[in-house]
């Protein structure tokens, strides 16, 4: 189910980049990602961070994606370009984001998953308020 959104300037350019992502294109998908965070940063260093969170996520996203449809061939191309274009840093940043948001989706975590995610946490230096959040998703 997808939601009816406004036909602004924002929802084409994010539709336009998730079209660039999905079929390939990674030079529209790279020329829509510069523009985004050049709109959205106020440095050149928030610019660079938000680009390679971006792509982070963007990676990680294809590779759970390839889990689903069983292409061990593209998931470990995907994690090796991973592993190569994204520092340590942001793949725990990544991983932690999206284990945590399924944590709170359903509530509870694996106790070893739970244990992990707080780890990447203090690992990140994550505020009280991450923190908290983490805290609330039990442990099973």
């Amino acid at each position: 189910m997808t939601a009816d959104l406004p036909d602004t300037f924002e929802t084409r350019h994010g539709r336009a980049l998730a079209a660039a992502w999905n079929t390939g294109d990674t030079t529209a998908y790279d020329k829509l990602v510069h523009y985004t965070v050049a709109e959205g940063s106020t440095s050149v260093e928030e610019e660079l961070a938000l680009s390679e969170s971006l792509r982070a996520t963007a990676l990680f996203k294809r590779v759970l994606e390839t889990v689903a449809t069983c292409d061990q061939a593209e998931h470990d191309r995907l994690l090796n370009e991973m592993r190569t274009t994204c520092p340590p840093r942001l793949i725990t940043q990544t991983l932690a984001a999206a284990t945590m948001q399924a944590g709170m989706a359903q509530g509870w975590l694996p106790a070893a998953q739970h244990e992990q995610l707080t780890g990447w946490i203090t690992e990140l230096g994550m505020g009280e308020a991450i923190q908290a959040m983490v805290a609330a998703i039990q442990p099973r």
